[in-house]
This record gives C-alpha cells, structure tokens and sequence, in this order.
C-alpha cells in the first residue's frame, strides 16, 4: 500500500491536483480516449439485400434511376454511370463469401484478374461504410462491406443482346477468339503433373458450378436467377 505523505499526496489519490489555490480535477488534465470505430456485426445475405437497398435509394437520390442485377453469388447496382458489385455472403462448393475479409480479398481478385483485359472498365475497390440503414460510399464508420467499382457500359452491348438482335458478325468472333488466344498465350501455365486446364477437370468444375446454383434456387422457371 503506498504511504500517504502529504496533504498534496491525499489530493492526487482522490482525482484532485491543486494550482496556486485552484483545484482542477485529475480526470481534466489527462488526454482524452482515443475514439474509437464501433465494428458493425457481420452480414448475411439477408441483411445485405436490406443494405443494397438502402444504398440504391441513397444513390438514386443525386442521378438517373439505379437498377438492380442479382445472380446467385452478387447484387450489382447500374447507376448509368458506374456498376457497384457486391458479392454475397455465401458459402457454395466452389466459392466462401461469408467473411468480411473474404469478401473484400476476391473483391481486390476480381479487379486484378480482370484489368488485365478490361483496364478501362474496372476502376477501383471501395468500402460500403456506416449502417444497414443508411450506407455510405467509402464514408465515415466501419466498414459494413466491400465493392467492385466499374464503369457501366449498355446492356445492349452484351454478345447475348447482341446476337438475340442479330447482330453479331464472324468478325467479332474472329477478334474475341483473336484476344482471348493471346491472353492465353501470354499468361503463366501449371507444371504438366497438375490437372488444371485438362478436359476431365474442366467438365468436372461445369458441373459441379451447375449442381451448386441449382441447389440454391427454388424455382428452376427463373432462368435469369442462374445467371
């Protein structure tokens, strides 16, 4: 126990320092806490649509009508100007969304993979900040979720939309196949002992996307919801 020597001593154990008569308590004098950042809970997939929700209305508030595309591993918000893309909090056989930290590692993936042959498209990673009610874009708060940030392009530019209006030309294929064979030329391959790129591997991996998205649909009709 640490002996009381003075009357100054009594007055600093109990929170008082005393100035030229003036007495200020201890608890004024100590620096302030630092502030802290409340770390929102985790989402699931429920509470993200209520957050990608909240955040097209809070975007649709400063420019053209948002619409909303939904597959089964993303929400993406089309503001006429960029594509916001969210990945769902899921867990499939072939991909784990469920964290935060995972979302956020194939969310910088994604926009790694694919500059590389779409550098104009595929701008940034930004943080959905604040809460489920009321998100912000890379605003203030802890971060609720990650996004893909892309430049929009028309819909109607899409080799489907293209081809359903009979539009699409041998020499657009021709180019694609042209690019795509570079691409695949240039980009690193695995040792021969591993099954990657064989025909076998590739088939069992179709399938095995296929099985995942249908177990998660519960009406088949709905062609669009396995895009």
């Amino acid at each position: 126990m640490t002996p009381i020597k003075t009357l100054q001593h009594v007055q600093a154990l109990n929170g008082i320092v005393m100035t030229e008569n003036v007495v200020t308590p201890l608890a004024e004098l100590l620096p302030a806490p630092a502030a802290t950042v409340e770390i929102p809970p985790p989402l699931d997939v429920a509470r993200q649509r209520r957050l990608v929700a909240c955040l097209r209305e809070l975007i649709r508030q400063g420019s053209a009508p948002v619409r909303l595309l939904e597959t089964h591993i993303s929400f993406v918000l089309l503001t006429g100007t960029y594509a916001y893309k969210i990945k769902k909090a899921v867990k499939l056989g072939f991909l784990d969304f469920q964290t935060l930290e995972a979302r956020k590692h194939f969310c910088e993936e994604e926009l790694r993979l694919n500059q590389r042959l779409a550098p104009s498209l595929y701008v940034d990673v930004v943080a959905i900040t604040g809460s489920v009610d009321d998100p912000a874009v890379d605003g203030p708060g802890g971060v609720l979720d990650y996004a893909v940030r892309m430049y929009e392009f028309a819909q109607e530019a899409l080799l489907c939309n293209v081809a359903a209006r009979n539009q699409l030309q041998p020499a657009h294929i021709d180019a694609l196949a042209r690019m795509i064979a570079d691409f695949h030329a240039a980009s690193r391959t695995p040792p021969p002992e591993r099954d990657y790129g064989t025909a076998d591997r590739i088939i069992a991996d179709a399938l095995a996307n296929l099985e995942e998205m249908v177990a998660t649909q519960t009406d088949l009709t709905d062609r669009s919801a396995l895009h």
